[in-house]
């Protein structure tokens, strides 16, 4: 069940303070279920703590992270979606900028590029 999922997802980021080696897998990974339960019941809140929580686990997650592409792509599908709903044009903005840098990091061949360009595609 999606709530109990959030409860663990919590569950799992308190030992894993600031610093911690997977602190953002953690981050991306309750940040993903919030999106999922903001789609499914339409409670702003989540979708505006899943973006928070993107934006720290993309923070945590430098250059050269195997990783990078799917949290930027996370962080740009939440953001695309509060501007479907708030209209605020830097939603939009930043989503098309995150988009684009997942895209660059998933080259022709690699098995998520499709997901990228349909992604990037939405938000243009």
């Amino acid at each position: 069940d999606l709530d109990e999922a959030i409860v663990l997802g919590r569950e799992a980021l308190e030992p894993r303070l600031q610093g911690h080696l997977h602190r953002s897998t953690s981050l991306n990974s309750l940040g993903g279920y919030l999106s999922t339960r903001y789609n499914q019941l339409g409670a702003m809140t989540d979708l505006d703590e899943a973006i928070v929580l993107g934006r720290e686990a993309l923070e945590l997650c430098l250059q050269g992270h195997p990783d990078r592409s799917t949290y930027l792509n996370n962080l740009a599908n939440s953001l695309l979606t509060r501007y479907k709903q708030l209209g605020a044009m830097a939603d939009l903005d930043e989503a098309i900028v995150f988009g684009r840098e997942a895209l660059e990091l998933r080259p022709q061949g690699h098995p998520a590029r499709s997901r990228s360009l349909n992604n990037l595609a939405s938000a243009l």
